[in-house]
C-alpha cells in the first residue's frame, strides 16, 4: 500500500546509449512510455541523446486516492524506444511494482548503459527484458562512484550488483579512499568482506595515511555481532596474507609511500 500523495510510476533515469561496438549514439531520439493499470492510465515523454549518446528521463508521478488506500499490487509497465535509421529499438521494458522512488532496482538509482545493438555486456547482466545494463561508471552522490554510496547507505544488495556489473573495486573517493577502506571506516565489514572477495587491495592507503590493516586492529565491535563476525573473518584473511602486523601510524605511511616504500613486504 502506498502512503504518499505522489506516487512514482517510473523513476528518473540516466544513461548512455551505445552502439555494439561501444561508440556514443548521439542525437538519437528516444520515446518513453508507461501504463499505470491501476488507473488505466497511459503516459508517453521523449528526449535526445547527446554528442556523447547519454540522456536523462526526470520521474512519472501519478495521484490516487484509491490507490493510497486499497491494498493493491502496483503494476506498471515501462518501455524505452530508440528511434533509429534502421527502425525503433525497444532499449527499456520493465514492469515496477511499487512506488517507492528507484523502486525499479530496490533503491538503487537508475543509472544505466544502454546498447542499440544488444546488451552492452554480459546478459546475465541485463536488467529485466531490456537492453540495459547498470553503468557501473557513472557518478553517485557528491560525484564520487555510485561504490560508495551504496556502501554509505550500507546497502549490501547495491554493493553485490556493483560488484557483479563489472565495478572498479580500487576506485578513488573522499580523500582518496578506496571502496574497501570506505567500508572498514564505516564499520562495514561485510561489505569489507564482500571486496576482498572480489579483489580489493587491503593495503592501498588513503591520502592521510589510513590503512584497512589500521583501522581492523583498532576496530571494537561485539563478536556476536554480524559485523564483528565479519571482521574476524576480514582478520582472518589478512592474518593468512601476511598482513596483520603492517599496521603503522598515518605520519609513517604518507612518508613510505612518499618514498616508495609502500606497501612493505607482508610478514
Amino acid at each position: 500500500m502506498a502512503l504518499a500523495d505522489t506516487l512514482i510510476l517510473m523513476s528518473g533515469m540516466e544513461g548512455q546509449l551505445v552502439s555494439s561496438s561501444k561508440e556514443p549514439a548521439a542525437n538519437m531520439r528516444l520515446v518513453r512510455t508507461w501504463h499505470w493499470a491501476w488507473t488505466d492510465t497511459r503516459g508517453q515523454d521523449e528526449t535526445t541523446t547527446d554528442a556523447q549518446g547519454r540522456f536523462r528521463f526526470p520521474p512519472v508521478t501519478g495521484r490516487s486516492m484509491s490507490a493510497r488506500f486499497m491494498p493493491h499490487e502496483p503494476d506498471i509497465l515501462q518501455t524505452i524506444t530508440a528511434q533509429s535509421a534502421n527502425g525503433p529499438v525497444e532499449i527499456w521494458s520493465a514492469s515496477k511494482s511499487n512506488y517507492l522512488p528507484n523502486g525499479e532496482l530496490q533503491g538503487q538509482p537508475l543509472h544505466v548503459l544502454c546498447g542499440l545493438d544488444g546488451v552492452p555486456g554480459s546478459d546475465n547482466d541485463r536488467l529485466f527484458n531490456s537492453l540495459c545494463v547498470i553503468d557501473s561508471d557513472a557518478p553517485g552522490r557528491e560525484g564520487h562512484p555510485q561504490i560508495f554510496e551504496a556502501i554509505e547507505d550500507r546497502n549490501h544488495d547495491r554493493v553485490a550488483r556493483l560488484i557483479a556489473s563489472g565495478v572498479n573495486v580500487e576506485a578513488r573517493g573522499f580523500g582518496q579512499r578506496t571502496p574497501i577502506l570506505k567500508a572498514a571506516m564505516t564499520h562495514s565489514w561485510t561489505i569489507a568482506e564482500m571486496l576482498l572477495a572480489a579483489g580489493a587491495d587491503p593495503m592501498v592507503p588513503d591520502e592521510f595515511g589510513i590503512t584497512l590493516p589500521a583501522v581492523a586492529a583498532r576496530s571494537r565491535l561485539k563478536p556476536e555481532s554480524d559485523e564483528g563476525q565479519a571482521l574476524a573473518r576480514v582478520w582472518a584473511i589478512l592474518a593468512e596474507r601476511g598482513l596483520i602486523g603492517l599496521v603503522f601510524p598515518p605520519d609513517q605511511v604518507r612518508t613510505m609511500v612518499a618514498e616508495g616504500r609502500w606497501p612493505p613486504p607482508p610478514q
